[in-house]
């Protein structure tokens, strides 16, 4: 979540055909998403084995037989509301993701995934379950944070777990858009990735900060349930793009400590042989 997924997403559906014409297919978002949270959560026929409908998803949504099929669904891993609710990275990713790996039994698998400095993180991680509907100031998700307990580092052995023999390719969302040609080459391919028309676009930005507090003043007043049908007007009115501050709710010593977090993880991931780093750690300050 947050570290550009939309963006990567949609760069890949604008791109469609010229990928299926390179070898690569693609299961659309809307499209897996509810079925996944269907079978894997026993809402369907195929709750008990999840392998063969999924096999049979796959065949549907790539009737050429590429060899490569795209699979993006942040969601896999937990939700932004769960992290502000629990004030823990992630917490329940083994058994959300377990039940994944299974239905993915059958496949050649690569993972890809982004990791991003906690300070921003947290922060757009609340501006995120506010527009999922969640309720509560920012204040009781900071005091129910406890960021030293589970981290980047823990995220990815969690993975690598579920997937033992499967590559992991990591990068630092800070390096992303330097990196976005090697991040989208490694993906699909060099050959493809030199041939998608990219547009560089920001997708589903941060909050500001005066939207917060707005939505947090209604919350307060008029009840959580009906400020949150105000959030995208709100958004809206008070957004970046109209010079409003983007929403930054930490001090200068909780940003320092939250840096030194991740500068030491950031270390221990390239460090790693079990992961592949795309990115520098030069833009991580």
């Amino acid at each position: 979540h947050k570290t550009a997924t939309t963006y990567i997403q949609n760069q890949f559906m604008a791109n469609r055909q010229l990928l299926e014409d390179a070898g690569v297919s693609q299961i659309p978002l809307a499209v897996f998403r509810p079925w996944r949270r269907a079978a894997l959560a026993g809402k369907s026929i195929g709750a008990k084995d999840a392998r063969g409908p999924f096999n049979h998803l796959c065949a549907e949504w790539n009737p050429r037989g590429n060899p490569v099929l795209l699979i993006s669904d942040e969601n896999m891993i937990g939700t932004s509301n769960r992290i502000v609710r629990e004030g823990r990275l992630y917490a329940a990713l083994s058994s959300k993701l377990g039940r994944a790996a299974a239905m993915l039994a059958d496949h050649s698998i690569t993972i890809y995934i982004s990791v991003r400095r906690y300070a921003s993180y947290y922060a757009a991680i609340y501006c995120d379950a506010l527009r999922s509907r969640e309720r509560g100031p920012f204040r009781d998700f900071a005091t129910r944070l406890y960021p030293v307990a589970r981290r980047w580092p823990q995220v990815l052995a969690d993975i690598a777990t579920l997937f033992p023999t499967t590559p992991i390719t990591v990068w630092p969302y800070e390096s992303f858009r330097q990196k976005e040609a090697a991040i989208f080459g490694a993906i699909v391919g060099e050959a493809a990735a030199s041939e998608m028309e990219l547009s560089g676009a920001i997708m589903r930005p941060s909050m500001s900060q005066k939207a917060v507090a707005t939505v947090e003043a209604l919350g307060g007043t008029i009840g959580w349930r009906a400020a949150s049908y105000s959030i995208p007007a709100v958004e809206g009115y008070y957004s970046p793009a109209r010079g409003h501050a983007v929403f930054a709710p930490w001090t200068e010593e909780q940003k320092s400590f939250f840096t030194a977090l991740y500068r030491e993880d950031i270390a221990d991931i390239m460090a790693n042989p079990r992961y592949k780093f795309l990115g520098s750690a030069e833009l991580i300050s």
